[in-house]
């Protein structure tokens, strides 16, 4: 599993664990709304954003049911709609946790009242949960040493002891160092809760238990204290902080450089081929590589400075006092002790790859991890063993994108998602964005749509004053989905609008065709040159779309090309065409411009089969039958950057595309044509047979033309 792959696993558990709390929160709505006036005009506003965050987030973790619910809830205008749509969120919130649920949450209650337990068990009974209640501190303290619990309530009166005594023993037992507790009491002073605040309490809850928050609360405790287990690894042979640990020692020190204004750096190193290490020399050689470079970075650095497992072969640094360059060269201390220290004959020197970042001024740390990163990738691009702390110059032959997104996660997915076709400089705000397009000239630009201070649609409209930037494509991505929303963007001059959870294969088409060519291929001029070649054209179209169309719903419509698009632009990129343009549910694809091939025909032929295969497995979520019809002709053409600044477009111009058209048209539903060009082309390379020539006469010319059908099946 890729790291990104695990990343996006533990989200969703974690995403899953706070479906109770929100479903609890919806239902406290529904019933404020069937109430006062004024309650229920908040419980309407309380709704509309519940729904909005759920909808922002349900889809990209796999829950569709939960997605389309909150989308019909965040529309919804009247009191029946509301209440319709919120009914139909709650199920689906209540399902996808079922179906899902976590292990069963093992709640330890010392209370002497065993109606509080009855009270406790009812309101949590939607939850899985297996309750123990303990009736005074004597009974409590076996079940604590020897127990393992997921949450403990504590009263402070208890028969034979004051609940604060219990408190402080508490936190001693090893395995309740991080367990939730949480105090129930009819103690309400201030003075208490101050001092129970000081035992390292999650929450104090009064007595009598009220029940229209209990659940809630509850439920979020246990959500926060699950994502902190989650994020910790377990079996360190290392012996460092794991994330959380570095998490919280390297605070501090941004506190200190925040306030004495010194610089502050960050490294990520990877020790290098630990995988090979453990596969050829077992995994006790590749736990004793961990030690050795913990041993090092020990050795090396100085006391102030705070270490931490990232994970897998994964450290991080964090270096008060110095900048990145300094930095640099104190980890180069590290990686020369490291190599004089062997881990046993026959086994090559140990190494690591690392990069290392100066982080701004009130950057937050994961954005700089995510800087890091970068800079480790270019240096295992590099060849290892090298430690990168100055940004390699922008690649020629890729373009360059800013990305301005303030969501870590989502930036780092779209850095993971966008590193191989583009040199990608992100920032996590808007001014920053504008700060970045005024030091340097990007090739595109893709903004969140809701960011801290200028959102995107404000920087569009500042980018667009510059000269520089006023044919540039410039594309928002965001979850908000509104008809307002998705004008403003064009108002403002942005180029295209997509929508999160975002599509990789998706958004690299999108981007593909905003730069008129095919992504991996050399930078296509800006100006206005025009290039006369040769080329192959490949026209594909939906037989029966109208058809289609008119049996579906437009959503639905909507629907089925979004899952359609990518698959036939991903065939486009696999065999190094440039898809050229969507022409409704068409699309036209080119080989032989901007690059060139000696086999450019025969790379046009065989994605036009791979094609006919993947929408024949396409599952496109429609009852209806796909086919599509291809149509390829050859021919001369001039290529060159067409259009304006709302979007300039790679085109090829010449009868060569425009047959392809037509010879697209002659073709049947699941059938591939070919022009006589093509043919002669292909000069009997085909891999299949071909029937023809069939003269058809299309309209504009006096002759007709000689179209050829490939049996690729």
């Amino acid at each position: 599993m890729s790291k990104v792959e695990e990343a996006a696993r533990k989200l969703r558990g974690r995403y899953l664990e706070g479906l109770p709390a929100k479903r609890k929160v919806v239902e406290a709505a529904i019933q404020a709304l069937r109430g006062e006036s004024v309650a229920k005009a908040e419980a309407q506003d309380t709704l509309h954003r519940l729904a909005h965050q759920i909808r922002g987030s349900a889809a990209s973790y796999g829950f569709a049911q939960i997605d389309a619910a909150a989308d019909e809830l965040e529309h919804a205008t009247n009191d029946a709609s509301i209440f319709a749509a919120a009914d139909a969120l709650v199920r689906a919130l209540a399902q996808a946790h079922a179906a899902e649920s976590p292990r069963t949450t093992r709640i330890l209650l010392v209370d002497d009242d065993p109606e509080i337990g009855e009270v406790v068990d009812l309101l949590l009974a939607d939850e899985n949960i297996l309750l123990t209640q303990i009736t005074s501190a004597t009974a409590a303290r076996p079940e604590l040493e020897n127990g393992e619990w997921d949450l403990i309530f504590v009263d402070l009166i208890l028969p034979d002891a004051d609940g604060r005594t219990l408190l402080t023993e508490l936190r001693s037992y090893p395995n309740h160092r991080d367990t939730p507790l949480i105090v129930l009491s009819s103690k309400t002073g201030s003075l208490v809760k101050n001092e129970c605040a000081m035992y390292g309490i999650d929450a104090f809850m009064e007595k009598p238990i009220d029940p229209a928050t209990f659940a809630v609360g509850i439920t979020s405790v246990l959500t926060r204290s699950r994502s902190l287990r989650n994020a910790a690894y377990d079996d360190d042979p290392s012996g460092l902080p794991n994330r959380v640990g570095f998490r919280r020692a390297f605070e501090p020190l941004q506190m200190l450089a925040a306030s004495n204004g010194q610089p502050l750096s960050l490294a990520l190193l990877d020790i290098d081929q630990l995988d090979r290490l453990n596969k050829v020399h077992g995994r006790r050689v590749g736990d004793e590589a961990i030690t050795s470079l913990t041993r090092a970075l020990r050795e090396c650095l100085r006391r102030c400075d705070v270490i931490g497992r990232w994970g897998g072969e994964e450290f991080v640094v964090g270096l008060p006092e110095l900048d990145a360059e300094a930095a640099a060269a104190t980890l180069h201390e590290v990686a020369d002790t490291l190599r004089g220290a062997p881990l046993g004959p026959g086994i090559d020197p140990l190494t690591f790859s690392a990069g290392v970042v100066q982080l701004r001024p009130d950057e937050a740390l994961d954005f700089g991890l995510l800087r890091a990163d970068q800079l480790l990738d270019q240096a295992k691009r590099g060849g290892r063993d090298q430690i990168a702390h100055v940004p390699e110059a922008a690649r020629a032959d890729l373009p360059t994108i800013l990305v301005a997104e303030d969501d870590p996660g989502i930036a780092a997915l779209l850095l993971h998602d966008l590193s191989e076709d583009f040199t990608v400089t992100h920032v996590p705000n808007g001014d920053a964005a504008i700060e970045a397009a005024t030091a340097a000239r990007f090739d595109v630009v893709l903004l969140d749509y809701q960011m801290p201070g200028r959102d995107g649609v404000a920087v569009v409209r500042a980018l667009r004053q510059r000269p520089e930037y006023r044919e540039t494509p410039i594309l928002l991505l965001t979850a908000v989905g509104s008809d307002a929303a998705v004008e403003a963007a064009f108002a403002a001059g942005a180029d295209d609008y997509i929508s999160k959870p975002h599509s990789g294969r998706a958004l690299r088409a999108r981007l593909s065709r905003h730069l008129g060519r095919s992504l991996g291929q050399p930078k296509v001029s800006a100006q206005s040159e025009v290039n006369e070649t040769v080329v192959t054209a490949l026209f594909c179209d939906i037989s029966g779309f109208s058809e289609i169309a008119a049996k579906l719903a437009p959503r639905d419509v909507v629907a089925l090309l979004k899952s359609y698009f990518p698959v036939i632009a991903d065939v486009v990129f696999r065999h190094d065409g440039t898809l050229e343009k969507y022409i409704g549910d068409a699309i036209l694809a080119v080989w032989g411009t901007p690059a060139r091939h000696d086999d450019d025909v025969s790379r046009a032929l065989r994605a036009a089969v791979e094609i006919q295969h993947a929408v024949a497995e396409l599952e496109h979520g429609s009852s209806e039958p796909l086919q599509v019809h291809i149509g390829l002709n050859s021919g001369p053409v001039a290529a060159a950057n067409i259009g304006s600044r709302h979007l300039l477009q790679y085109a090829t111009i010449g009868d060569a595309t425009n047959l392809a058209s037509r010879v697209c048209d002659i073709a049947g539903p699941g059938e591939i044509a070919l022009g006589a060009t093509t043919v002669e082309m292909l000069d009997g390379t085909s891999p299949w047979p071909l029937d023809g020539p069939f003269p058809h006469r299309i309209k504009g010319r006096d002759q007709p033309i000689s179209v050829y059908k490939l049996r690729w099946s």
